[in-house]
């Protein structure tokens, strides 16, 4: 039987009013667009896309950081915006992408780990919060020396340690993580995906990990959702989307990533026009002006979400069936 999601997304819109042009007229950016996604216990979900497709409004969604503008995010079955901040915090964490914007400058390692029990009032005294703060180090791998240490003089690896520190010392079952390697030279990456894989299994975590690294992502995630202007086009376990994505953008993807091959040059993605202006999106299918395949449907009408076998997840496209013939 499958466990119940921790936390869900139901048929989710978030719009944001912006101004544009010499006049600052008022537009709408619709920058999450029917968005449905499910993180069960102790599983790790992937979210991929280019810049602006929406991942990061999701993970505020997912935060509790925004209200969506229609549909629902729930926590356990409950409304998130119907609960109480704190208890949101307690229970779903954050690591973002810049460790250092993300840290006080002004505060030790000490104070910033410590901070949290001290605003949930989780530790019973003094002593108590030092304990938990000095175990937290340890599980991380920090020296214990580096406690009183402020943000500054440590390496960005480290700074990014301290961030998952402060993240995991309430305990919380679900860990969003935006991007938390992008800013970290390429030999620290690793050990710091390493290090959220092991504090997965070792607390019993929920993760969500948003990366445009598909490599990071296939390493890390048991499920993968694949973003484009807002909404979701595919949805698979790992192993399957890999193996064989159905949807042209994400083959697209797949073929544009860089191969440490000297000789083979930029591979070529296939991918026709430039990014579409999110404030006046194309009509039907919004990949259909970039799509090598795209047909007269694909500009009149917008694909839904629609499953393709068990346990395979679900693609929204009208000519996946064609995409594995048409395009390596």
């Amino acid at each position: 039987m499958t466990a119940a999601p921790l936390l869900e997304l139901r048929d989710v819109r978030c719009d944001f009013s912006v101004e544009r042009g010499f006049l600052r007229a008022r537009r709408t950016l619709r920058a999450v667009d029917g968005v449905s996604l499910a993180l069960r216990p102790g599983e790790t979900l992937g979210i991929v896309g280019e810049s602006g497709c929406g991942k990061s409004t999701v993970a505020n969604l997912m935060l509790g950081l925004i209200r969506p503008s229609a549909g629902a995010v729930l926590l356990s079955g409950t409304p998130i915006d119907r609960m109480d901040r704190r208890a949101v915090a307690q229970r779903v964490q954050p690591v973002f992408q810049d460790p250092y914007a993300s840290l006080n400058p002004r505060k030790t390692v000490r104070a910033i780990v410590g901070l949290p029990l001290s605003v949930h009032g989780a530790a019973a005294d003094p002593g108590d919060a030092a304990r938990r703060v000095s175990a937290m180090l340890d599980m991380v791998g920090l020296p214990r020396h580096l406690a009183d240490s402020y943000p500054g003089e440590l390496s960005g690896g480290q700074r990014q340690r301290v961030a998952i520190a402060r993240a995991l010392v309430l305990r919380p079952n679900i860990v969003v993580c935006d991007e938390p390697t992008s800013a970290l030279d390429v030999s620290v990456q690793a050990q710091i995906l390493n290090l959220l894989l092991d504090l997965r299994r070792e607390l019993g975590l929920a993760m969500v990990f948003i990366s445009h690294n598909l490599a990071v992502v296939e390493h890390v995630a048991q499920r993968v959702a694949v973003m484009y202007l807002g909404r979701v086009v595919e949805e698979a376990t790992a192993a399957a989307l890999f193996r064989a994505a159905r949807h042209p953008y994400t083959q697209a993807l797949l073929l544009s990533v860089l191969t440490p091959e000297p000789g083979r040059g930029i591979p070529d993605a296939r991918l026709g026009a430039g990014f579409p202006d999110p404030l006046a999106p194309p009509p039907g299918c919004s990949f259909h002006p970039r799509c090598p395949l795209a047909e007269a449907r694909c500009a009149a009408t917008a694909p839904a979400l629609a499953g393709r076998g068990e346990g395979e997840g679900t693609v929204a496209c009208h000519v996946a069936g064609a995409l594995n013939s048409a395009m390596p």
